[in-house]
């Protein structure tokens, strides 16, 4: 709940700046890629939640742990309830500031970074995400970024330790539209 407070007030505060941009509705997708030897593991959503104010460079990206879904049931299980603690930690958010002024009226591709924190399993990390967008008719973002467990205090039992990676390739790829 404090999390979805925190992403309503973000929106209201960018709304009041204008050059606000929401994900298309199933238009923001996340997905994640564990690679081992013994197994690979990955998870996909495209329920995730995003704003981009382009009059602050900001941008807010709010997913849900629970809306990840996997190959196989006891995959998902073991994701929310093992490692994620979904019920008790229930999103990851990440907030930052892109390190340039992008104009949503200039169609074009820009290579971005944005600077700010990355919250997952209760822990918040500060970190510079990069990534790509793609003004035209639309805005989309697409970046690639790895997120160590350890840096969010996520533990692998030894039992499965050799079948999840220690560090875990994230995907996102939205599609923004103004919001009025």
């Amino acid at each position: 709940m404090k999390n979805i407070s925190l992403l309503f007030l973000s929106f209201i505060a960018f709304a009041s700046y204008g050059q606000l941009y929401k994900n298309k509705e199933k238009g923001f997708n996340a997905s994640f890629f564990s690679e081992t030897p013994l197994e690979n593991i990955q998870a996909t959503t495209n329920k995730a939640t995003s704003l981009i104010n382009f009059q602050t460079d900001s941008i807010v990206v709010r997913i849900a742990n629970s809306d990840f879904k996997f190959k196989n049931s006891l995959m998902e299980e073991h994701f929310n309830e093992n490692y994620m603690e979904s019920e008790k930690y229930p999103n990851a958010v990440f907030r930052g500031k892109f390190d340039q002024k992008i104009d949503p009226k200039n169609p074009g591709s820009f290579k971005v970074k944005a600077a700010g924190f990355l919250e997952l399993h209760g822990v918040r990390q500060n970190r510079t995400i990069e990534g790509t967008i793609v003004v035209a008719d639309d805005v989309k973002i697409h970046s690639e970024f790895f997120v160590k467990l350890v840096d969010h205090k996520i533990e692998v039992p030894k039992l499965v330790f050799e079948k999840i990676a220690e560090s875990i390739k994230v995907t996102i790829d939205g599609q923004y539209l103004f919001f009025k």
